[in-house]
């Protein structure tokens, strides 16, 4: 798929500020966000077919964890449903981790994409920013297709087990006693002890990126979401 010349414009066709304002209800809360036990079982692939014209791709996804710094800078997984881009991302936020679900309406067309997203991992409550707008709350909530709920509770869900665990989370003892023998302090959010060898270590921050993770999606989130992590 190829991008078309406009498809980064704003719907009223201007930049908004590259940082909307600060607010606690970004926040996100540790004991209550999805870490991906309940996703895992929650829905069997035949419950949610899909239409015969949809096509999703393949999840893609990023880490970005500074070791020594602070710890969990991003994690990103997203995959493609015709031409919209769906996903998930937590990352920080100066001393608190913000997540959200997101959607990149017409990011894969002519038509100027619309930056949704849901307000913490409430999925049902529905898309309720609009960080491609220069107000970026909406005034009514976007519903969330049910299909592409699902999709996403069972991304997240596979994702997080794979990759991430919770300071908060009970039966961390064997994550706790790696990271004592790595010498590395334990953050809010951290990288899966047993992953941590998958990430290329040749700078502060380690990454790892899928090998078709898409440079313009990553950039386009960039330029909206309320999180601090940029590549440079």
């Amino acid at each position: 798929m190829s991008l078309s010349n406009n498809h980064l414009q704003t719907q009223d066709g201007a930049l908004q500020s590259r940082y909307p304002v600060h607010d606690a209800r970004f926040r996100f809360d540790l004991n209550q966000a999805c870490r991906g036990r309940r996703a895992l079982s929650y829905l069997h692939p035949l419950q949610a077919p899909q239409p015969e014209d949809s096509v999703t791709t393949t999840p893609r996804s990023l880490i970005a964890y500074a070791p020594y710094g602070v710890g969990l800078m991003c994690a990103l997984v997203y995959f493609e449903r015709n031409t919209d881009v769906y996903g998930w991302w937590i990352g920080a936020r100066d001393s608190e981790y913000l997540s959200a679900y997101f959607k990149l309406e017409h990011f894969f067309s002519s038509k100027p994409t619309r930056f949704y997203a849901s307000e913490g991992s409430d999925l049902y409550g529905g898309w309720k920013h609009l960080y491609s707008a220069r107000d970026t709350e909406l005034d009514k909530p976007v519903t969330v297709d049910d299909a592409v709920s699902h999709e996403l509770e069972r991304v997240q869900g596979m994702f997080v087990a794979e990759w991430l665990f919770f300071e908060s989370d009970p039966d961390i003892a064997a994550e706790r006693a790696a990271y004592d023998r790595y010498n590395m302090p334990l953050g809010q959010v951290n990288v899966r002890a047993q992953r941590l060898n998958k990430l290329d270590k040749h700078h502060a921050v380690w990454l790892f990126r899928s090998h078709d993770l898409q440079a313009d999606v990553l950039e386009y989130l960039q330029r909206f979401w309320p999180i601090d992590y940029r590549t440079t």
